[in-house]
């Protein structure tokens, strides 16, 4: 299948999935509120496991999330981009690497 949902994963019924002829795969215990996760035209995308992506987010042809990463409402990620673990976008595009305690 192209499209693969971890473990306890919540996806919104109005996120949006969109891939052309590469997979998705969304790790375990991930939170997709009403967001687009449009895949990489090339190797497709990992969300990595306890990812939170909430409202109005753009995810367009990034390549890996790491672990742990939240994207606050109204931001988004770059093309071909990856992103260390425990990372938070917030504001205009903002970044910030989480202390894990």
């Amino acid at each position: 299948y192209l499209i693969r949902i971890g473990a306890n994963t919540n996806v919104h019924p109005k996120a949006r999935l969109n891939l052309i002829n590469e997979p998705i795969i969304i790790g375990e215990s991930c939170i997709n509120e009403r967001c687009l996760i449009q895949a990489a035209d090339t190797g497709g995308m990992v969300v990595g496991n306890g990812v939170l992506v909430e409202c109005n987010t753009n995810v367009k042809k990034a390549n890996i999330f790491a672990t742990d990463c939240t994207l606050c409402p109204m931001t988004g990620v770059m093309a071909q981009e990856i992103l260390p673990d425990y990372t938070v976008i917030y504001g205009y595009n903002e970044r910030t690497v989480a202390i894990k305690h």
